[in-house]
């Protein structure tokens, strides 16, 4: 990457603290030069809509701010954004934050499996490319196709329950590292 020498604005949005430290510490000691600016709720124009809206993610909010401008006026938009998490969120015609759902994304309810059990292997980095059977063959096959079709399962129900709270169907958004592959 050949970064120019004139000086940047950096802004990050991110829920990986780990990352985002050596990210920033990065830029301090190779680019002091630039300004850094990491993202909090009160950077995204927004009307949030939850208990604990300190809490929510900035990765969901600039999601949502990013539906907000692509979604078509008077439409709810669903923001499904998939990682190492995968979070459904409702983003109502008026634009609002509504909230929405966490659950673990396809790498990661990998690793679950097979740290929380005694004979389930692990499976990395699983080769999302091809649609796995339903019907398993072998125990990575079965694992595959439970972590996969699971997840596929979880977020259309998600939607459907989601699109019933609103007056019409909203807009379907998908991001994220694996979103392409879910969608």
């Amino acid at each position: 990457l050949q970064l120019p020498a004139t000086s940047l604005q950096w802004f990050a949005a991110s829920v990986n603290r780990t990352l985002e430290a050596q990210f920033s510490a990065w830029i301090r000691a190779h680019r002091p030069q630039d300004a850094y600016t990491l993202l909090r709720r009160e950077h995204f124009p927004l009307e949030i809509d939850v208990h604990a809206p300190d809490s929510v993610g900035t990765d969901r909010l600039a999601a949502a701010v990013a539906a907000n401008e692509l979604r078509a006026p008077q439409r709810s938009a669903i923001v499904v954004d998939a990682g190492t998490a995968v979070t459904v969120d409702l983003i109502t015609s008026d634009g609002v934050f509504r909230g929405g759902a966490i659950l673990p994304g396809i790498q990661t309810a990998a690793r679950a499996l097979a740290d929380a059990t005694d004979a389930l292997p692990r499976l990395e980095n699983l080769d999302l490319s091809s649609v796995p059977a339903p019907i398993g063959k072998s125990t990575q096959e079965a694992m595959r196709s439970g972590i996969v079709w699971g997840c596929v399962g979880a977020v259309r129900e998600l939607i459907l329950q989601m699109s019933a709270a609103v007056p019409q169907v909203p807009q379907v958004f998908c991001t994220g590292g694996d979103g392409l592959h879910l969608a």
